[in-house]
């Protein structure tokens, strides 16, 4: 089973599926590759000039010098390059405008060309601009559940009569016990259900007050340190200490939203009669990336085996707002995400899986046994993401830093204040919050 592309026929005029190609040309012999574009649903001349971008070996900054190419790709969107340079028409800018979007939560009409470079998207392959790339773990170190029992595995640690068991084996399907959670005997006391509206010094200075709303009822808390590990751009509000030039380096990121779909079958075949795990669908529908997750056996949990046993769906919707600035789009997202009913999706969903594996045996009343939408209005922390955005600016600089200052006795964690969106930026903010409420 392989990638692949799905083609709607809304958006495309027929229903069509295709191996994807475009992250993975390396993997496709030069006939391949044409074989591969004349089947998609674009005119010939369309077909023709998807196929000579995707073979690569063009060099369509000719001419510049490295500095004028990486001027030119900090600042030009990667669907400008492709219209501008590579000389690519609206079809074929079509497919891939949404190819990255569950990395960047906008289309290339709003992230510069330097990512496409840095991900070797198609037509980068000569640009002379140098990358350094990190060595990243493959992607099958993993809980079943992803971060998930990550959480777990604190929250045990903590508070070990609220999960029972010892070891990563028995974590994933260990039942928590809420009700121990707040107890009044407990070291670490974890209280569901209350949200922080106030935080703030008291008059001596040496503690400090939050309030908080559960139930209806403002309560309030004192403690000698605090961390602040929410959405930043919540902290203004909050924490009426926090200086105007704080508040304007906090103000400078926006999380980006996104919907997590999880879809029950009751069986798979139709994904292995088509030969694809994973499709990205750039036409009319909101989860353009829906996959058959790593599969991960641990403990008790044991993955799908046969394609006549049950699995689950992973799915990615972004909603955006093509045309404005790359933040612009996640606010305008997450208003539209607010407004949006379960019946939108639900919708969606039948019509997608229907186009897409009808053809292929799957029936969505008989084979679909649910679905499960995890909405993250704020989703991931902002780490630059746009065009135009200063060069020097990183996880290890940038406003963030002047955002996360310490006031006193409350510190600033969450994966914003390292504007990393991942497990291991959350837990190095939680520890330098930590050490810096040590320190005192």
């Amino acid at each position: 089973m392989t990638e692949g592309i799905y083609f709607d026929a809304p958006t495309y005029g027929k229903a069509t599926l295709t191996p994807d190609p475009i992250q993975s040309t390396r993997d496709y012999s030069d006939k391949a590759l044409a074989d591969i574009t004349q089947a998609m649903p674009l005119s010939a001349e369309d077909q023709q000039r998807f196929h000579v971008l995707l073979k690569g070996g063009i060099d369509y900054l000719q001419g510049m010098t490295s500095a004028e190419c990486e001027q030119l790709v900090r600042n030009t969107t990667y669907l400008d390059f492709l219209d501008r340079y590579a000389n690519q028409p609206e079809a074929v800018r079509q497919v891939l405008q949404d190819s990255w979007l569950p990395m960047m939560g906008a289309g290339w009409e709003a992230i510069s060309t330097y990512e496409a470079l840095y991900y070797g998207f198609p037509g980068t392959d000569r640009i002379r601009v140098t990358i350094k790339h990190g060595v990243e773990d493959p992607y099958i170190y993993k809980f079943p559940d992803g971060n998930a029992s990550v959480a777990r595995a604190l929250v045990r640690y903590l508070i070990p009569k609220a999960i029972p068991g010892n070891t990563m084996e028995d974590l994933v399907t260990a039942k928590a016990d809420y009700s121990q959670l707040d107890q009044p005997d407990n070291s670490v006391r974890i209280r569901l259900n209350s949200t922080a509206v106030n935080v703030r010094h008291t008059s001596r200075g040496d503690r400090v007050d939050v309030a908080y709303v559960q139930e209806g009822r403002v309560c309030r808390v004192r403690g000698r340190h605090v961390v602040m590990a929410c959405y930043n751009q919540m902290i203004p509000h909050l924490c009426p200490e926090a200086t105007a030039e704080q508040n304007a380096a906090i103000a400078q990121a926006t999380k980006i939203p996104f919907v997590l779909g999880t879809f029950a079958l009751r069986n798979w075949r139709a994904f292995q009669e088509a030969g694809y795990y994973k499709f990205y669908s750039p036409g009319k529908v909101f989860f353009q990336y829906l996959r058959l997750d790593f599969p991960v056996s641990l403990g008790d949990y044991k993955y799908a085996q046969k394609t006549d046993e049950p699995i689950v769906v992973t799915a990615w919707y972004s909603p955006r707002a093509p045309g404005l600035p790359a933040q612009d789009q996640y606010r305008a997202g997450r208003a539209q995400l607010m407004e949006m009913a379960f019946s939108d999706f639900e919708t969606d969903i039948v019509n997608h899986f229907d186009g897409m594996l009808g053809s292929y045996g799957f029936d969505v009343e008989r084979d679909m046994a649910g679905i499960t939408l995890n909405r993250w209005p704020h989703g991931y922390a902002y780490e630059f993401e746009g065009v135009g955005i200063n060069p020097a600016y990183g996880r290890y600089n940038g406003p963030h830093i002047q955002g996360r200052a310490r006031i006193g006795r409350i510190s600033i964690a969450n994966s914003d204040s390292e504007a990393h969106a991942y497990v291991d930026g959350a837990v190095d903010a939680a520890h330098r919050a930590v050490s810096e409420q040590l320190a005192i």
